[in-house]
């Protein structure tokens, strides 16, 4: 029993495509990509969705989240109640900046949500990466789950 636990929380192994892509700013591709990017192009390679590109600095926290407002309201994503998720819903997360000299974490970051315990995502610091949903320094920064509207289904 314990090993088909264990079986079930490994991420599957078509994963590893998108884990280790570089991070660039606005990039969108395999070759390069940002939060958004990584997002856009699991949906696109796995589920053929084209989402918005959304051409957007990270470094412009406005413009960001004023994205992802549109986002929310534009009816193509239904928000998921937290412990609702699952494989392919997008996680909103905030990131730490410091704004005008205070740190602030405004919802500036997404993610793919891989089975039910992992996410997928790209940040500055890293390359793209797995990330465990209930590692605290994860789970301390999700704001919410969202499920594209042809997934809802």
């Amino acid at each position: 029993m314990a090993r088909s636990v264990e079986l079930m929380l490994q991420p599957p192994s078509w994963i590893s495509r998108y884990v280790g892509v570089p991070f660039q700013d606005r990039g969108r591709s395999i070759d390069f990509c940002d939060c958004w990017g990584l997002v856009r192009l699991v949906f696109k390679e796995r589920l053929n969705i084209d989402l918005p590109i959304y051409d957007v600095s990270e470094n412009d926290h406005l413009l960001v989240e004023d994205s992802l407002v549109a986002a929310h309201t534009n009816g193509d994503w239904i928000q998921v109640m937290t412990g609702r998720h699952r494989e392919f819903d997008v996680c909103e997360m905030s990131i730490p900046v410091k704004i005008a000299g205070i740190w602030e974490f405004p919802p500036l970051h997404v993610g793919v949500v891989i089975g039910n315990e992992w996410i997928l995502h790209a940040e500055r610091a890293t390359c793209s990466r797995l990330s465990r949903i209930h590692d605290r320094r994860v789970s301390s920064r999700i704001l919410g789950y969202w499920r594209h509207k042809k997934l809802a289904a």
